[in-house]
């Protein structure tokens, strides 16, 4: 499925979603005239572009969005472009994203996009294209691990998305999260002291009942023996130990 928007054909070549509510889908970006973006931004490979000092008089986008169709605002959602196959007129590369909690409405489909903001006298206005409804036809489900006390951990391939107690949900945020292998190593999520990300994104549903974390790489559940999950509770530092739940 594509759309058009100023020369620029977006075009989606796959989508894998996992019962998280997060997934990936990968991209075609292509404008014979050439793609505008920002590369001094970001991370290397993450698609930005510039949409705060905008010369209306070219043919530039300003964004590459994702969106559920039941719902107007965009995903959380990271963009990458893979340096090694893209060319200055064609990106190739894939969408992580998030939808943050909201699995059930996730499954009634996804649009895609591109903007450009177009002058008229001293008016800016929006200009968007959007694809067609996706609907996933097959989830990827995710393994369940327990701490015992209430809280859980569901982890895919893709994701990991932690449901906390009630009684500690407003007041804890990990600032530590390992995958502890069944061949003695660990594989760290997120560590903020030593500085280590392995997830592309990292967000609160709502109602902070659930954090979702996507992972920058494909990870073995069959693999995983325990989950470790550090933070601050007050002024205690917590440590909880989920394992597969029975």
């Amino acid at each position: 499925m594509s759309c058009e928007l100023r020369g620029h054909t977006l075009t989606i070549n796959s989508m894998v979603m996992d019962s998280n509510g997060c997934g990936a889908a990968t991209y075609t970006l292509s404008n014979p005239g050439g793609i505008q973006h920002s590369t001094q931004y970001g991370f290397p490979g993450e698609l930005i572009f510039n949409d705060s000092a905008h010369d209306f008089s070219n043919n530039d986008i300003n964004a590459l969005y994702m969106r559920m169709s039941a719902q107007e605002f965009g995903l959380n959602r990271r963009i990458y472009y893979d340096e090694s196959t893209s060319t200055s007129t064609e990106l190739r590369g894939t969408i992580y994203f998030d939808s943050m909690g909201t699995f059930e409405t996730a499954l009634e489909g996804f649009k895609w996009g591109i903007s450009c903001l177009e002058s008229e006298g001293e008016a800016v206005h929006e200009l968007k294209e959007e694809t067609d409804v996706f609907v996933p036809s097959k989830i990827v489900e995710a393994k369940q691990f327990s701490d015992g006390a209430g809280s859980v951990v569901n982890v895919s391939p893709l994701s990991l998305q932690l449901v906390l107690d009630k009684n500690v949900r407003e007041e804890f945020t990990p600032h530590r999260v390992a995958l502890k292998l069944t061949d003695g190593s660990e594989h760290v999520i997120e560590d903020d002291d030593a500085g280590i990300y392995n997830r592309y994104m990292s967000s609160y549903s709502d109602d902070r009942s659930s954090l979702t974390m996507v992972f920058t790489g494909l990870v073995d559940v069959g693999q995983i023996e325990s989950i470790s999950v550090e933070g601050p509770l007050g002024r205690k530092n917590m440590a909880y130990e989920f394992v597969a739940s029975s």
